[in-house]
């Protein structure tokens, strides 16, 4: 596994990608003992989750039969210095992270880099009410102009007892998507910042990404390019790109064909589907946040169960999650919702 990593390090690009796994699935069994009829299905151009309603989720989805874990997105919009000032903001954003076993976080815009430490250090470890140790990789800031105000950066944040960073003699398997670098197209207004990790036996890698709205359409039908490059380079298989994709509304049109779009291709599964809000305005009910992976490599390990996370709102009896007390309007915390997917951590068996 480790040896295209070195290759990449010495300036090799790899080539070689891994020839695809089995599909077998084992949710279906899950969802008729819960008498739920709407099966997703893993293979096609979207996976539409088992409830699309409201708040709802599948009851018991972190039972499902092996030991498993949330995979979320989630755009913090502007999380800088004012809501780092804010115990109550901070707070509720640590009770959401909390509840998901690793977050990619987008719109980190903090110029000082302060925030993620004291989100995560201060406010979720510096807590007796979380039971787990959480930790968080940054990536450098990110855009045309680093220095800027408009610049971010990506984060991902999980929980360390379960997961861990994937490391080749000591150096963490993290890089920045080198968009118009060795003749490689310049597509990306803010580059996606790829990370493998590992929970149990589970290895995957997390490629996160804020399209800029008005090259939502090109940005995205990109990212197959995206997890090609980090297949390549790690020599896995298990790879997701999630974040906010900015594709709905007048930016993207969902229905753009495989031809037009390489990411909406057969073997690519789009976890989170076209009939979920994932925002907190009224005024909309659009999809701007994805969770999209390589349905050849993927399908022994999803459990089939993803949605959004409707955090200010009452969960179903017997969800993975639980509603977050909030004081403040929703849109002080975020202008979007959580979205995740829950995977296996005990199938995996490709390289």
């Amino acid at each position: 596994m480790r040896h295209s990593f070195r290759n990449w390090v010495r300036g090799i690009v790899v080539g070689s990608m891994l020839i695809g796994a089995s599909l077998a699935c084992d949710s279906q069994e899950i969802i008729n003992t819960l008498s739920y009829t709407e099966v997703p299905t893993i293979g096609y151009q979207t996976v539409e989750p088992v409830i699309t309603l409201g708040p709802s989720v599948t009851p018991n989805a972190g039972q499902a039969d092996g030991e498993t874990i949330k995979i979320c997105s989630f755009n913090i919009q502007n999380l800088g210095l004012s809501k780092m000032s804010d115990p109550e903001v901070m707070g509720t954003l640590a009770d959401i992270l909390a509840q998901c076993d690793i977050t990619a976080v987008q719109e980190v815009s903090d110029v000082s880099g302060q925030v993620m430490a004291a989100l995560v250090y201060d406010t979720m470890n510096g807590s007796a009410k979380y039971d787990s140790t959480y930790d968080f990789e940054l990536s450098p800031r990110i855009g045309l102009n680093r220095s800027s105000s408009n610049a971010e950066q990506y984060a991902f944040v999980y929980n360390a007892d379960r997961i861990s960073v994937a490391r080749w003699e000591g150096t963490k398997l993290a890089y920045v998507y080198p968009d118009g670098m060795s003749g490689i197209e310049d597509i990306f207004a803010r580059e996606p910042y790829i990370v493998e990790f590992r929970a149990g036996k589970f290895d995957f890698a997390l490629a996160t990404i804020h399209t800029k709205p008005d090259d939502a359409e090109r940005e995205i039908c990109s990212l197959a390019k995206v997890i090609e490059d980090a297949q390549a380079r790690f020599s896995e298989g298990d790879v997701l790109v999630l974040g906010d994709f900015n594709s709905d509304g007048s930016y993207f049109n969902e229905d753009i064909s495989a031809a037009e779009c390489a990411l909406k291709d057969q073997k690519y599964s789009w976890l989170i589907g076209d009939s979920l809000d994932t925002t907190v305005s009224v005024k909309n009910d659009n999809t701007y946040d994805r969770i999209v992976g390589d349905s050849r490599f993927m399908g022994e390990d999803f459990t089939g169960l993803s949605g959004v996370f409707y955090f200010d709102q009452a969960q179903l009896e017997g969800s993975p999650f639980v509603m977050v007390p909030t004081t403040l309007e929703t849109k002080e915390y975020s202008d979007h919702y959580p979205v995740w997917a829950i995977f296996y951590m005990n199938r995996d068996t490709d390289p």
